[in-house]
């Protein structure tokens, strides 16, 4: 028969027992394979249990944690704040019966707490969920550690924050992210029922400018790529592969950082990597060729059985990238996201076509993609060549006698 497992908490009172609040995990398992508090077993069923009862173990004394250092006055009360908060803290959901209360209460839950709700249950990067906590520290400043609770936001603070950002002057596309992660988590926070509109106004976010970007020319990559291995430490030397498989590829590091085994493919093309990007859920696939030897050497260098890549932060690795340019003398900022362009601009300049790229890059719209299909005066002039050299035209006597 199938048990269904609870989680248990007992109260006591002046050292007797008071009460004991039980609370559905939506957990089950079959009635052989549990043992007193754990599912018996080393199958992989078995495992999910029992590392899901342990995360929800350390939740509930998280939770007893905190209410220790609050000032309940009753015992009442701490049992109705345990009863409020316990399901939700472990699956997300609220008691039976007892919605509209916790939509009620969560009115008051603070701009921070709407945050971390949000850095803990969505899939963002490690850079990402910086950049969130980041935008916290700013509405701090801004407010004085005094933030209005999500209900009491207005469309007046909203303005103020952008023009507290405006006044730090910021460039452009930073204004824009930062606001963007400002309306993330109001819009969060309505997503959570705890406020029904948006305080953000109309207009409140500006577009992007497609400003000039660094990109790496042929000798300036070879300098990179032919970097002694011997004079490189061992973090150096995963940067260095690291930048050389976003250079041939085009991948973006969070995704390079986040390859399963399971995304390394071959089939009778060539070995190619494919999975969903990390930034926007969009399926895309690269082949390898010249560049699988380099994968073979990340692999050699930080995989494991678990999983094949582990690579650095990322903003780790960018100081490593301008630390090799600033060696190298090259005279630019390099950045992860500089070997992403280097080689979209290189593919485009090659004569490569703009939907294949799309598809290598895993952009979700053509619009992002299009920024590359800007001709420079290397495309135009062999493309000029190329149409000279295929047109009939063209290969007419050079002298021709007037009519």
């Amino acid at each position: 028969s199938i048990i269904q497992i609870y989680m248990e908490v007992k109260v006591y009172n002046n050292g007797v027992l008071d009460d004991t609040i039980t609370v559905s995990t939506g957990l089950k398992v079959h009635k052989d394979k549990w043992d007193k508090d754990k599912a018996k077993g080393k199958d992989i069923e078995a495992k999910l249990i029992n590392e899901k009862l342990t995360d929800y173990k350390s939740k509930t004394q998280d939770l007893l944690n905190e209410l220790g250092f609050m000032k309940i006055e009753c015992i009442q009360e701490y049992k109705a704040e345990i009863n409020n908060n316990l399901k939700i803290r472990l699956t997300g959901k609220v008691q039976r019966g007892r919605v509209q209360e916790q939509i009620s209460k969560l009115q008051t839950y603070s701009f921070e707490y709407v945050l971390n709700h949000k850095l803990e249950n969505e899939k963002l990067s490690v850079d990402r969920k910086r950049q969130y906590k980041l935008i916290l520290d700013h509405m701090n400043r801004h407010f004085n550690n005094s933030i209005p609770s999500m209900d009491r936001l207005t469309e007046k603070d909203m303005l103020g924050i952008k023009e507290y950002f405006i006044k730090r002057k910021i460039k452009h596309n930073t204004l824009v992210t930062r606001l963007a992660y400002v309306s993330a988590i109001v819009k969060h926070a309505i997503k959570l029922k705890i406020i029904s509109s948006s305080p953000i106004p109309a207009k409140y976010n500006p577009a992007f400018v497609d400003g000039e970007r660094e990109v790496l020319n042929e000798e300036e990559c070879l300098r990179f790529i032919q970097m002694d291995d011997d004079k490189l430490s061992q973090t150096k030397k995963v940067a260095k592969y690291c930048f050389i498989m976003q250079l041939f590829t085009g991948i973006g590091y969070g995704d390079l950082a986040d390859i399963q085994f399971g995304n390394i493919k071959e089939n009778e093309h060539g070995s190619f990597i494919e999975k969903k990007r990390n930034k926007t859920g969009k399926p895309f696939k690269v082949y390898l060729y010249e560049s699988e030897q380099y994968l073979q050497k990340l692999i050699e260098l930080t995989g494991d059985e678990v999983k094949p890549i582990n690579l650095p932060s990322i903003d780790y690795t960018n100081r490593l990238y301008k630390r090799f340019a600033k060696d190298l003398k090259i005279n630019k900022v390099v950045t992860t996201y500089t070997l992403r362009h280097s080689f979209s601009v290189d593919w485009m300049n090659k004569g490569g076509k703009l939907e294949d790229l799309q598809k290598m890059l895993g952009h979700t719209k053509m619009q992002t993609t299009l920024i590359y299909a800007k001709i420079s005066d290397q495309r135009l002039s062999e493309q000029m060549k190329l149409h000279q050299s295929k047109s009939i035209l063209h290969r007419l006597p050079n002298k021709l006698k007037a009519v």
